[in-house]
C-alpha cells in the first residue's frame, strides 16, 4: 500500500503529528502570529486549536501558536521573540486538557507562563481546556453545537483562567511526577 501524498510517517508507519526542525538546529523557535492585535495575547499549543481560537476570539486578541507545550524554547532556553510578543500585556496560556494529566504539559505550561512574566507580560493566566486525555481547543469547540455558543464557551474559559496549568493538588503533582 503507498502512502498518501502528503503524509509524512514515522519510522514505525504511523503518520507524524508534528514536523519540524530538530531541537537545537538553526534559529531560536519562532512565534508565529496568526493574529495580530491590541489586547491581551493568547498562546495557544497546536495548529488546528490556534485556528479553532483564531475563529471564535474577540477581534482584539492577538493569537500566537505553538507547535507543542515547549515549542516556545530550544535547549531550555526561551525563544527571543517572546519578549516582543508579550511585553506591557496580559498573556493566555492555552495548553492541551492533558495538562491534568501529563506532567511534561503541565510544567511546559507553567514555565512558558514563568517566561512570559520575565519577559515583560503584565500577567499570565492558563485556560483548563474541559475535555479528556490531550484533546485540544478545538476538539472541545467541535462540540459545542453553534458558532455562537463556542464564542461564549471560549469567553467563559478566558474568563476563569487561572494562574496554574491546571486545577491540582500538591498530592496530585507529586503522584504525577512520580509516575513520569
Amino acid at each position: 500500500v503507498k502512502p498518501r501524498p502528503g503524509v509524512i510517517k514515522a519510522k514505525d508507519g504511523r503518520p507524524l503529528k508534528y514536523i519540524g526542525p530538530k531541537k537545537g538546529v538553526g534559529s531560536p523557535p519562532q512565534l508565529p502570529i496568526v493574529r495580530d492585535g491590541s489586547g491581551d495575547v493568547w498562546i495557544v499549543e497546536g495548529c488546528k486549536q490556534c485556528l479553532a481560537a483564531l475563529t471564535y476570539a474577540p477581534d482584539d486578541v492577538m493569537i500566537f501558536r505553538i507547535t507543542g507545550i515547549e515549542g516556545w524554547r530550544v535547549n531550555g532556553a526561551p525563544t527571543p521573540h517572546l519578549r516582543r510578543a508579550v511585553a506591557g500585556r496580559r498573556v493566555v496560556i492555552f495548553p492541551d486538557a492533558d495538562a491534568a494529566s501529563n506532567i511534561r504539559v503541565y510544567d511546559g505550561a507553567a514555565a512558558l507562563g514563568e517566561a512570559a512574566l520575565a519577559a515583560g507580560a503584565t500577567s499570565t493566566s492558563f485556560v483548563h481546556i474541559p475535555g479528556t486525555g490531550n484533546q485540544g481547543l478545538d476538539d472541545v469547540l467541535a462540540s459545542i453545537p453553534s458558532p455562537e455558543e463556542r464564542r461564549a464557551e471560549l469567553a467563559k474559559w478566558v474568563h476563569e483562567a487561572s494562574a496554574v496549568p491546571a486545577a491540582l493538588s500538591k498530592e496530585a503533582l507529586a503522584q504525577m511526577r512520580k509516575r513520569q
